[in-house]
């Protein structure tokens, strides 16, 4: 089966757990489902299992793409569902460090008011069942870092934050 991986902030959809789609608090919206060019960035995996390597390379393009290490929630979506509630989900190459996963990146695209809602309503379905959602500690993000550091990336290819806390990581070791 394939999965298409997200990161979110449940701290902002659990407020919307027992409201209707027209209810949603703006914050979980803007916040968790920021477009660009009116399409929504997910990864495409095959697993639903987050420790795998392959999920775990997927959770360390995401942490990557913060300005520093933090804690953050990731949710695995079924593509079945986004598609049947009208999402066009088309491949497009992803712009993370770890070039040999760029390939599983993937948009919803078209995506309008409407349809942010529809994937609204996937991310609180995953969250009120307790399925297919993660929370990432800081830890477990530093932890993936360093594992691909000097492999799929260099030091410098990390933005300022990063750096900072690699640094400081390195210190402490």
């Amino acid at each position: 089966m394939s999965y298409l991986l997200r990161m979110f902030s449940s701290s902002k959809w659990l407020p919307c757990l027992e409201l209707d789609q027209a209810s949603y608090e703006a914050d979980a919206v803007t916040g968790c489902t920021r477009t660009s060019k009116n399409t929504l960035s997910v990864w495409h995996t095959n697993s639903d299992d987050f420790e795998s390597e392959h999920n775990k390379k997927l959770i360390t393009a995401l942490a990557l793409s913060m300005t520093k290490a933090q804690t953050f929630d990731v949710v695995l979506l079924d593509p079945a569902n986004i598609t049947n509630k009208g999402i066009e989900i088309v491949a497009s190459k992803g712009q993370s460090l770890l070039d040999s996963i760029n390939t599983d990146h993937r948009d919803l695209s078209a995506i309008n008011l409407n349809k942010l809602g529809l994937v609204g309503d996937e991310i609180l379905m995953h969250l009120r069942e307790e399925l297919r959602f993660k929370r990432v500690t800081k830890a477990e993000v530093i932890g993936y870092v360093f594992k691909h550091l000097d492999v799929d990336f260099e030091f410098d290819d990390l933005n300022a934050g990063w750096q900072k806390e690699v640094t400081k990581q390195r210190a402490k070791n």
